[in-house]
């Protein structure tokens, strides 16, 4: 097992669980775009839980996603492989989803 499958099952455990949202509220979650590294499959699996959460998520594959992240004023060192915009809100990595809310 890789590091990526790793990261992957421990979000899948700890995040799927729904939100318990009311629909009136998961309505108005704000939608991510969420840039990654062309063929990162743990990025798939956090936008699968995001989207199963409520989220209206767009995955856009970024050839030059440390070009966009220097940008949006992300240091190096807490770079992942994916970063992800809602709103003006910046998401390095994985946030579970009821973390986004709390923002």
């Amino acid at each position: 097992m890789n590091r990526r499958m790793l990261v992957t099952l421990i979000m899948t455990s700890l995040s799927a669980a729904p939100l318990g949202l009311p629909a009136s509220q998961a309505a108005t979650l704000p939608a991510l775009t969420v840039y990654r590294n062309p063929g990162c499959s743990c990025c798939e699996a956090w936008a699968q839980i995001m989207s199963e959460a409520g989220f209206a998520v767009t995955v856009v594959e970024d050839e030059a996603l440390a070009a966009r992240r220097t940008n949006l004023g992300i240091t190096e060192d807490l770079a992942g492989c994916h970063t992800a915009v809602a709103e003006g809100l910046i998401l390095e990595g994985h946030v579970p989803p009821a973390d986004v809310l709390r923002f």
